[in-house]
């Protein structure tokens, strides 16, 4: 295997870098989520925004982008998810989805927001039975 590597990487000192240890697989590598600051100012409350869910940071909290960068995202709490909700849920049912929502309020980061998917309200889509299912199904 060695030999192979080498011939695919060049000389035995850059080989001897990739070398791996069984003491180094032994050892998990450190878990760092990768989380964006969701930085777009969020209109007043009663406002409407809308966009594609790029980043869900808990069973509650998700960012709805308005641009491609992370300074065009906001920051939203749903005001229909139960305490209970999933992370994985909410990434079944609305990661990657054009949701529209509007300000009912403000959260310590961001603010809370009805949004609905399809016409159908955020916390219907994560709680429906089949959308739970591919949450399981996926881990």
């Amino acid at each position: 295997m060695a030999f192979w590597t080498a011939a695919l990487i060049g000389s035995a000192s850059q080989v001897a870098a990739l070398v791996l240890t069984p003491a180094s697989l032994a050892q998990p590598a450190a878990v760092r989520p990768i989380a964006v600051d969701c930085g777009a100012p969020a209109p007043a409350v009663g406002g409407r925004f809308e966009g594609t869910v790029l980043q869900v940071l808990d069973g509650r909290s998700l960012c709805v982008a308005r641009g491609p960068h992370p300074s065009q995202w906001i920051r939203a709490e749903l005001d229909d998810a139960t305490d209970s909700s999933a992370r994985s849920a909410v990434m079944a049912g609305l990661f990657a989805k054009h949701v529209v929502c509007v300000v009912v309020g403000r959260a310590a980061a961001g603010v809370t927001a009805h949004c609905t998917l399809d016409g159908v309200a955020a916390g219907a889509v994560i709680a429906n039975p089949a959308n739970r299912a591919a949450a399981t199904a996926w881990r």
